[in-house]
């Protein structure tokens, strides 16, 4: 049976209170101007009698209807009982605990419930976090997962205010689940660096456009912003384009993103001001293919100006190319190369799938050829 309960706009009762303590379900409400109406499923054994003692149990004044709708069965204390579930035993969502069967559905009593205060994912603290303590000219980490070694879905400077999501830990090791206050991005980040402060106002979330980076398959790192700037940056960390809405601050903000990334995830490479132009040396071994030995190197000051030297045991011959990006800084590259015994061919730098290292294979025009590893 259908119970449909009115209330007008001075209606100062508890209904749903009420609908709930007679072992009905509530379905919805619905705002009807001045007045709402609240809807409940109640078991059709319950029909005699429900909607005086409803009134009578209430304050004020309200219209109630009933509406013959369908039957929906509602929990009773009799029944197969699936399996059982011993004091202390938890579940939430799909997740299995203990002795719950998996697959099972059923019906509990509520009042036999209680939801746990050690549950790592309950909501602690304030609805708010604003970030605090985190160096000057740095910026907090928002990790998609409650510890360092997740990756990084974006940053956010001091002062910066987050909805609480839920914290997980303690002390150092606290971690806490957070969101931005438009709800578009939401991360884990250390909890050391957060402290309670007053409910953000539209003004402030306004001001707070938080950059969130995106990573193409080139190895590219685009970075947006809820106003609608967008900027670009290479595989070594340069920005290459940047939309014509992007204001110098949220300029600042990617640039400081992108550092933050690239220095979580690619600690080989020099970072700062002084990256695009840090020197680059380096050495490795190899053999020509049918058993020579071959040397390689890679030297160079700026980005797109890296030599490629690759030699002979012997000293001859020796063939040269040039490589645009910074060693490692992306999957893989080739190279036009030429020797000067005239042959040329084909250099492919990639990096090495342990993520250590890099290797280069090359083939020449007199079907000559091998490789080289860069440790």
């Amino acid at each position: 049976m259908k119970v449909e309960v009115v209330t007008p706009e001075d209606y100062m009762g508890d209904v749903i209170g009420d609908l709930n303590s007679r072992r009905g379900q509530i379905t919805g409400t619905e705002n009807r101007g001045v007045v709402t109406a609240v809807n409940a499923m109640v078991p059709l054994a319950n029909m005699f009698g429900y909607v005086n003692g409803l009134r009578s149990m209430s304050q004020g004044r309200a219209q109630y209807s009933m509406v013959f709708d369908h039957y929906e069965e509602v929990p009773q204390a009799e029944g197969t009982m699936q399996y059982r579930v011993s004091a202390g035993d938890w579940s939430s969502g799909s997740e299995t605990r203990r002795s719950w069967r998996c697959g099972a559905v059923g019906w509990i009593m509520s009042v036999l419930l209680l939801f746990p205060a050690s549950n790592a994912y309950a909501q602690t603290g304030p609805d708010y976090w604003q970030v605090t303590g985190v160096a000057a000219n740095d910026h907090l980490n928002v990790r998609n997962g409650p510890s360092a070694q997740h990756p990084i879905v974006t940053t956010a400077p001091n002062g910066f205010r987050f909805r609480n999501l839920g914290c997980r830990g303690s002390g150092n090791s606290r971690w806490c689940h957070v969101e931005t206050p438009n709800g578009q991005i939401s991360g884990w980040v250390a909890g050391r660096y957060l402290r309670e402060p007053g409910a953000p106002v539209a003004a402030q979330e306004q001001r707070q456009d938080v950059p969130e980076l995106h990573m193409r398959n080139s190895g590219e790192i685009e970075v947006r912003f809820r106003s609608g700037c967008t900027t670009l940056y290479n595989p070594a960390g340069r920005r290459v384009a940047a939309g014509s809405s992007c204001s110098r601050q949220q300029l600042g903000h990617a640039h400081d993103a992108v550092e933050s990334y690239m220095r979580e995830n690619s600690p080989s490479l020099t970072h700062g001001a002084d990256r695009i132009s840090a020197n680059v040396n380096l050495s490795g071994q190899g053999t020509f293919y049918g058993g020579d030995t071959v040397k390689g190197s890679i030297v160079g000051h700026r980005e797109g100006a890296y030599a490629l030297i690759v030699q002979a045991g012997g000293g001859s011959p020796l063939c040269t190319g040039l490589i645009k990006h910074v060693p490692g800084s992306v999957a893989s590259e080739a190279v036009s190369v030429h020797c000067t015994d005239g042959a040329h061919g084909t250099a492919v730098l990639a990096r090495n799938r342990s993520g250590h290292g890099l290797t280069m294979a090359f083939t020449l025009s007199d079907r000559s050829g091998g490789y080289v590893l860069f440790q």
